[in-house]
C-alpha cells in the first residue's frame, strides 16, 4: 500500500497541477509514515528486498518532488 501511495504521489507531482494540494498530501504522508520508513531502512537481511522496493519508491518520490518544485523556488 505504501508503494502505491508513493507511485500516486509521483504521478501527481509530474502533472504539475494543484501543486499546493499535492504538497499537502505529501507532507501528511511523510509525517504519518516517517517512522515506518525509518524502520524499513533498518530491517534485517531476510526482509530487505520488500523494504528496499518501498525505500526506492520513496527516494524516487523525493527526486520527482524536488525536480517539479524547482520552478517554484526561482
Amino acid at each position: 500500500m505504501l508503494g502505491l501511495a508513493c507511485d500516486w504521489l509521483c504521478e501527481a507531482c509530474n502533472t504539475r497541477q494543484s501543486f499546493e494540494v499535492i504538497g499537502a498530501y505529501l507532507n501528511r504522508f511523510l509525517y504519518i509514515y516517517a517512522t515506518t520508513f525509518a524502520e524499513l531502512a533498518c530491517t534485517s537481511d531476510s526482509d530487505r528486498s520488500k523494504a528496499q522496493g518501498i525505500l526506492m519508491k520513496v527516494d524516487a518520490l523525493s527526486q520527482v518532488h524536488s525536480s517539479t518544485s524547482a520552478h517554484l523556488k526561482n
